[in-house]
Order: C-alpha cells, then structure tokens, then sequence
C-alpha cells in the first residue's frame, strides 16, 4: 500500500522491496514531491517505472492537477498502467524522453534489475553487470520539447529519473526551461559510462540555465555545493528568477 492505495509490486526489483516493506522509496526524493507539488500542478514523472511516485503526484494534485508519465519500456509500462488505472488525471506515454525524437535502442535487464533499464550499460557493479545480458528493444524517443508543444500542457514540476539519460533530457528541454522554468528534481550518479556527462557537468548546465541546487540531508533542505563525483542521489533545482 502507498498513499492509501495498494500498488503492485515484482520481486526482486529493488525499488519494489523497498515500497512493499516500507510504504515508502526514496525518502528524500519523496519528500521534495510532497512538499513542492500541490492542487492543480502539472507533474510530469520522467522514468515512471511502476508508478510509486505518478501515484503520490495523481492523489498531491487532485482533479484540477495533471500527472503526465513517461516510461518506455513494454514490461513496466504494464505495471505502471495497472498501478494507474482508472485515474482521470493521469496520461501515460509508452516512450522515451530524450535530446531527439524518433527510435532508440534501449536495454531491458529484466525483472530483478528494471530499474536500471536505459539506452546506455546499466549503472551497476562490474560483477553484477558480468552476469547479465540485457535483451535489446526498439523504443519510441521523443523531446520534452516537443511533447509540450504538442499537448499544450506546461509542466510546473519535473522529476527526472532516466539511468545516466538525464543530461540528453535536459537538452531536449529548452524551451521549456526557459519559458516555463518548472521545479525540477533530477538523480544523479558518477559510474563513468561512456558518453555519459558526469553529474556535476549536469548540475553545471541547470545552473547556467537560472537554477539553484538544493539537497535534502539529516531531515532538511540545504543548498547544494556541487561536488567532483557522487553516487546515487537526488538534487533539487529551484529557479532562481
């Protein structure tokens, strides 16, 4: 249960562990989501997986609020959508945000590693990454870009969870940055994958683009200092205008 609501889960998948012992994932993450997102925001959750946080956005934003999620691959977009049935302010598209539009192919590691599905190697250590051989698929890519232009829908809130796809979302977001200026939480983590920008490169670019970073540590939230490498976290980004 999350929210009140039972949601399905699968084994091993971390992320479902966590929510079925807890009710909860990621605290800080979700912290951010519950006190910057309200009645009537449009939240746009990019890398939905099974919906944990396209759920807390739908119930947050009531019936005058939109939740807009976006997860490409086939297997845990069927989950999300059994996650989300019958909520009138959620859309579900079955695609890939990224720097352009069109196909990509993307890596599909299966049930226990999900989370990590991504167009790039998984960020995972080499000896898990050793034992697996992800099934290569053929997913729809488009930009952020262009997905608002043709919805009309203006996102005020933007979570970005993407498996080292990040920086290329960004990218394919100008005009959004620059005309809608959305809070926008984005993880980060440094695995040095080829022809992956590091975190603190991205955190660099939100900058130059009028953001200021904050971190969520020991219970509260505090600015954020951009640091040479990091492992897994979440880093808010306030306009500063």
């Amino acid at each position: 249960m999350v929210w009140g609501e039972p949601i399905t889960v699968v084994y091993p998948d971390t992320a479902s562990i966590d929510i079925a012992r807890y009710g909860c994932y990621e605290e800080g993450l979700t912290k951010i989501v519950l006190n910057h997102v309200g009645p009537g925001v449009s939240f746009f959750d990019i890398g939905a997986h099974i919906g944990y946080y396209t759920m807390l956005a739908s119930w947050l934003v009531g019936e005058t609020g939109q939740v807009h999620a976006f997860e490409p691959t086939p297997s845990t977009f069927e989950l999300l959508q059994s996650n989300t049935q019958g909520k009138a302010n959620v859309k579900l598209n079955q695609v890939a945000i990224s720097s352009a539009s069109g196909n990509m192919t993307f890596n599909d590691y299966g049930i226990e590693y999900m989370g990590s599905n991504s167009k790039y190697v998984a960020r995972l250590d080499k000896k898990s990454l050793s034992r697996l051989t992800p099934s290569k698929i053929s997913v729809a890519s488009l930009t952020l870009d262009d997905y608002v232009e043709h919805c009309g829908v203006h996102p005020d809130f933007i979570k970005i969870d993407a498996e080292s796809s990040e920086f290329e979302i960004l990218q394919g977001m100008p005009n959004v940055l620059e005309r809608n200026k959305p809070i926008i939480s984005v993880e980060v983590g440094d695995m040095e994958i080829e022809g992956v920008p590091s975190s603190a490169e991205l955190i660099d670019y939100l900058m130059t683009k009028g953001y200021k970073p904050y971190e969520f540590v020991a219970g509260a939230f505090a600015v954020h200092q951009i640091k040479p490498r990091y492992t897994y976290d979440n880093i808010l980004f306030l306009p500063e205008s």
